[in-house]
């Protein structure tokens, strides 16, 4: 039997019971950071926000 991989997060933060989830890329391709977010979704509840960290400008965008 093959193991795949369907989602993945770079980073995920947790307090108070709510799910923060991060998504980090080295050029910025929020597009694709949106969508892999996006799917997550599906398999985490209580997520509170999501977030793409962007390594080329150094700067983090909340995902709405």
């Amino acid at each position: 039997m093959t193991k795949k991989t369907y989602v993945e997060a770079d980073l995920c933060g947790v307090k108070d019971g709510k799910v923060d989830l991060y998504e980090v890329k080295c050029s910025h391709r929020i597009v694709k950071a949106k969508k892999q977010l996006h799917r997550l979704k599906r398999y985490i509840k209580h997520i509170n926000k999501l977030y793409f960290y962007c390594g080329d400008s150094g700067m983090l965008h909340l995902i709405a």
